[in-house]
């Protein structure tokens, strides 16, 4: 599961502003690997 409001990528954590809905509700279609 992905942090709080946040995308964890290689060069580090971008935030997801909590007035982004679009991010918001599509943040599931985007794959983020952390393992």
């Amino acid at each position: 599961m992905l942090e709080k409001r946040s995308l964890s990528y290689t060069d580090g954590p971008i935030p997801v502003p909590d007035d982004d809905m679009f991010l918001a509700q599509n943040v599931q279609r985007i794959c983020i690997c952390d393992t």
